[in-house]
């Protein structure tokens, strides 16, 4: 009966030394190449609508700069980006600085975009009738505030064509 044991014994007092054996602390990542202290800022010329933006971090090799949620990022190496916002209101930006291990840290900034003033229309836009280098050739304007009939007919179109 012993001997059948032996085989038992030996395996149930070699299977710990053999787990134990096998069990290799894993060595710590070296994280001293990865990115720190992401800082951005963010610049806003006044009626514009475009928005600067500048980051720095430590370790960084790679930005990406996310303008809107769901946009593919704008990457380069330098961080800094531009981006045209049309609409006025509130947005949320994020910044990732990558390092080599490509493990990144990120910031995110808010910032609102106030909507311009309205243009009266004692204001309105004016163009000049001359620009340097140009001779104007044909003038479209109106004498006072209606059609001057001597230069302007008007063409209905007996209901064939037109207005």
């Amino acid at each position: 009966m012993m001997k059948k044991l032996l085989p038992h014994f030996l395996v149930l007092l070699c299977l710990p030394l053999f787990l134990n054996s096998s069990c290799k602390k894993e060595d710590e990542p070296d994280n001293s190449n990865d990115p720190s202290n992401l800082k951005i800022t963010v610049t806003l010329p006044e009626g514009t609508g475009n928005v600067i933006v500048e980051a720095v971090a430590e370790n960084a090799v790679e930005y990406r700069f996310y303008p809107v949620t769901g946009v593919e990022p704008i990457i380069n190496s330098s961080g800094k980006f531009e981006y045209l916002y049309v609409n006025p209101g509130t947005y949320r930006i994020e910044v990732r600085a990558y390092g080599v291990s490509g493990r990144y840290v990120k910031k995110e900034k808010q910032f609102t975009l106030a909507e311009d003033g309205e243009i009266s229309i004692d204001q309105g836009y004016s163009t000049p009738l001359e620009y340097p280098g140009y001779q104007r050739v044909w003038n479209d304007e109106f004498d006072g505030e209606s059609l001057n009939s001597a230069n302007w007919k008007f063409e209905t179109g007996a209901g064939g064509w037109g207005n």
